[in-house]
């Protein structure tokens, strides 16, 4: 017997003959704590009937044994192992052969990995829970600058039906002011409720059809398309696993914002496309419009940015972020003033859920491109 042969490892022999390596006590010990019978003492006390009933079962059943259990030797401290063991038949004798593997070191990893686990779940559990607070809070808040809004402007539209004449053009025109900045205020109100509402509990995710999503945005969009000239042209796009609402108010975003950037007087034209990186697509909507300064690249994604000269305010961009990223994307954008913008995102390509496909097309206007119509609005460059 080769009681050395692996780390760890001690081979018992319960033959009268000493096993080379293992001293005839230390090996008798050891049986006795795999087999819970010799010596049962040696084995932990919450292990000892639950090691005799598989041995005695294993036994009986003439099967394999596997099974772990404390045990210690001579007077040192419980450690764990795991044991495994056969019958050997020669002729009319049967005898047990059976490893036992010290896995303490392992065992100890195992409860302090298990420990950090329940830690950051706690920690999840906690995050969720103030998220959906938040949440409620933001709704909250909507509500309560919604009502005082809608007072404002009915105010502002009687001061102007009742007292017009009084008040003279330069008046009439002020509170005309006064009722886009509370359209406007209202809007950016809904907006900021929106963006607090993704990512809630019950989002479904499915594998859906990217390029009739695509389809179906463009042609909700035939006014502004119309209004503009926009040419928008679609590549094939796959099918992809993800929540179709939520993406597509993405792609609405970002071709609406090409729309509304586009250069004074001339007729927009604006490309669709994927390709296919490490385990993801990568979406690209691109135009030859305004551009977007360099130092804005990286704000624009945020909430409220004041993007280029024009400042612009806007929330769709952040809404795009935050989508893309609830689907473990991550979005940018390629630009220069007066060159155009190509804002692409990644979506991860899980091919069990998602695949390529044939396109369906939306009447073309011509026999290779695909016309798309503008999206709705918001632009946050």
């Amino acid at each position: 017997m080769i009681a050395k042969a692996i780390p760890g490892v001690l081979f018992v022999d319960e033959s009268p003959h000493e096993p080379e390596g293992v001293s005839k006590p230390q090996g008798e010990r050891a049986a006795g704590a795999w087999a819970g019978f010799e010596q049962p003492a040696l084995l932990h006390p919450d292990d000892t009937d639950r090691v005799a009933a598989e041995t005695a079962a294993g036994a009986a059943a003439g099967a394999p044994l596997g099974f772990t259990f404390r045990a210690r030797i001579a007077d040192g401290p419980y450690r764990w192992y795991q044991a495994r063991s056969a019958s050997l038949h020669t002729g009319s004798n049967a005898q047990w052969v059976a490893v036992a593997v010290d896995i303490d070191d392992l065992k100890h990893h195992e409860e302090e990995l298990t420990g950090k686990a329940r830690e950051l779940i706690q920690a999840v559990n906690r995050l969720l829970q103030a998220n959906r607070y938040l949440q409620q809070l933001a709704v909250t808040i909507a509500h309560d600058f919604l009502s005082p809004l809608a007072t404002i402007k009915s105010l502002a539209s009687w001061i102007s039906q009742a007292h017009g004449p009084d008040l003279g053009s330069s008046g009439v025109e002020d509170l005309e002011l006064l009722q886009q900045s509370v359209d406007r205020l209202r809007a950016l109100v809904d907006a900021v409720l929106e963006c607090s509402q993704i990512g809630l509990e019950g989002s479904p995710f499915s594998a859906f059809d990217c390029e009739q999503a695509v389809a179906s945005i463009v042609k909700s969009l035939q006014a502004e398309i119309g209004s503009t000239g926009a040419a928008i042209t679609v590549d094939p796009l796959p099918r992809i696993f993800g929540n179709r609402e939520l993406l597509a108010s993405v792609f609405q975003n970002l071709i609406s914002n090409a729309i509304r950037c586009r250069k004074p007087g001339v007729r927009p034209n604006i490309h669709v496309s994927v390709s296919k990186g490490r385990g993801e697509w990568i979406f690209a909507v691109e135009d030859d419009g305004i551009g977007i300064d360099p130092d804005c690249r990286e704000r624009i994604f945020e909430l409220f940015p004041q993007a280029g000269s024009k400042g612009r305010l806007g929330i769709g961009l952040s809404i795009c972020k935050r989508v893309v990223e609830m689907h473990g994307g991550r979005i940018w954008v390629e630009s220069e003033p007066g060159r155009g913008a190509r804002f692409s995102f990644t979506i991860p390509n899980n091919t069990r859920n998602s695949d390529t496909k044939r396109t369906t097309r939306i009447p073309p206007t011509t026999e290779k491109t695909k016309a798309l119509a503008p999206l709705g609005s918001s632009q946050s460059a």
